[in-house]
């Protein structure tokens, strides 16, 4: 395997993310980001000074605001492209933008490669080797941080024994074309060679997708997005007690139906279900319970 040039990454980095699957950036999103959790309890619909309403103790939510990659990030996403091989190979659209979608915390090659024909979420049954592993890695970040991980990479978060939220954003990088792992120069991106390595192999020239590229609604966006009607409530509510309106409240879902739409397109909102439906945390009879899936067919 021949070594790429980048032109952004270090030597150290380019090889902690090959030995590894992941690379530390530290202070790579600007600042001026931090603010978007400004409105993070009413949201959350918790309160600040009484953690007896803060539970669940790990939820996921829905996005309101996001920034171009190159703005929200602007010292990781050149190494980001040094990884995946160049801008060329993103997809000029689809998760083009990183948000708010905060995560709060109060893959696997070989299968892929027997699987040519590819696999449709749910995907826990890609994770079954996990328990198997003997080499497990704790990451450690500062605000600002951005843990920039191979796709395929195994991640978690750990129990919060701190008194005060751990908060993160997981956004992800969607390219226009899968991964080339028989490039006759032998030129691989970077993500393309932790594949190749993980699999002790310098090419896989067998390797062909036997059906064409499928792109779905995000499986775990549904529910997220089900909880924007009562954070919109509760931002407004939070807004007009400290004197504001509704127009002080900084929504794409308050911004009209065209910003909406596009909204929905960044994001594959605007995709159709997979097989094997979305997960929604209703029942079809409206009455909140654990996330379930759910099919289109169930959706009203």
């Amino acid at each position: 395997m021949t070594d790429s040039k980048y032109k952004h990454l270090t030597d150290t980095e380019a090889q902690h993310f090959l030995e590894h699957g992941w690379v530390r950036i530290p202070n790579a999103i600007d600042p001026q980001y931090f603010s978007w959790l400004d409105d993070f309890w009413p949201r959350a619909g918790m309160d600040p000074g009484d953690k007896s309403t803060w539970v669940p103790e790990y939820i996921k939510l829905p996005r309101h605001r996001e920034a171009r990659c190159e703005e929200f990030c602007p010292e990781a996403w050149p190494k980001i492209l040094d990884i995946v091989g160049g801008e060329d190979k993103i997809d000029p659209v689809r998760e083009r933008w990183f948000g708010d979608q905060f995560i709060v915390n109060f893959g696997y090659a070989k299968q892929l490669y027997e699987a040519p024909e590819g696999i449709d979420p749910p995907l826990e049954h890609l994770y079954t080797h996990l328990g198997k592993c003997e080499k497990l890695s704790t990451v450690v970040a500062n605000k600002g941080d951005l843990i920039i991980t191979h796709s395929l990479l195994p991640h978690t978060y750990t129990p919060n024994h701190c008194h005060f939220p751990r908060i993160i954003t997981n956004p992800h990088v969607n390219l226009v074309e899968p991964w080339d792992l028989n490039r006759p120069d032998r030129n691989y991106t970077l993500c393309e060679q932790v594949i190749l390595r993980a699999l002790g192999r310098e090419s896989i020239p067998e390797y062909k997708p036997t059906r064409e590229r499928l792109a779905y609604y995000p499986r775990t966006a549904f529910f997220k997005r089900e909880r924007v009607k009562g954070e919109l409530e509760r931002m407004i509510a939070a807004a007009e007690a400290k004197g504001g309106s509704k127009a002080d409240v900084d929504s794409v879902y308050l911004r009209g139906e065209e910003a909406i739409k596009e909204h929905e397109r960044r994001n594959g909102y605007d995709k159709e279900f997979g097989p094997n439906g979305v997960l929604s945390k209703y029942d079809v009879d409206g009455k909140a319970r654990a996330p379930v899936t759910i099919t289109k067919q169930q959706v009203v």
